[in-house]
């Protein structure tokens, strides 16, 4: 059975423990911090996935990153990056 959940993100490095093929469907802001909701089945094996959030003007050192989504929240602009293993 797939479920929604929220996970909160801080600036900086965030590691979550996700079911495999869970899907990020949305990316924002509620009560002034930023959040990703993710459709999972938690029938899955479970793996580690890890995300960086950036500020506006700061630099990305991985290469190994896929943009996930950019977020304003309140006047921050945020932008979430996920670490992607090869």
């Amino acid at each position: 059975m797939r479920t929604i959940y929220k996970y909160p993100m801080i600036l900086g490095y965030n590691s979550i423990t996700l079911p495999l093929e869970s899907e990020i469907i949305h990316v924002g802001e509620q009560y002034g911090q930023l959040h990703i909701w993710v459709e999972q089945d938690p029938t899955r094996p479970f793996v580690q996935r890890e995300f960086n959030v950036y500020a506006t003007g700061q630099q990305i050192y991985n290469n190994n990153e896929m943009h996930v989504s950019t977020v304003m929240v309140g006047d921050f602009v945020w932008h979430l990056y996920e670490n992607i293993f090869v």
